[in-house]
């Protein structure tokens, strides 16, 4: 996007910068992880993505797709709609 384009009123800019609000909450995946006593490294060689990719969804920097969220939720024996 260039300097001299004309956007609409209702466009809105993303700052890079600006913090994710529900990146200080706490993730439904991380608690129940947490509670279960297994870090991410197990965690993530269960479901067969890496730790970093599960830290970053954990912290609410990726979404899961659909196939990993099923693997997810059975790991971590909870439905898809409570991740």
């Amino acid at each position: 996007m260039g300097g001299g384009e004309i956007l609409p009123p209702s466009y809105k800019r993303v700052d890079k910068n600006m913090k994710n609000p529900d990146k200080n909450s706490k993730s439904k995946i991380k608690e129940a992880r947490e509670e279960r006593g297994w870090t991410q490294e197990y965690l993530a060689s269960i479901v067969g993505c890496s730790r970093g990719h599960l830290n970053l969804i954990e912290n609410n920097e990726r979404n899961l797709t659909l196939k990993l969220a099923k693997k997810v939720a059975y790991a971590l024996s909870l439905k898809i709609e409570d991740l």
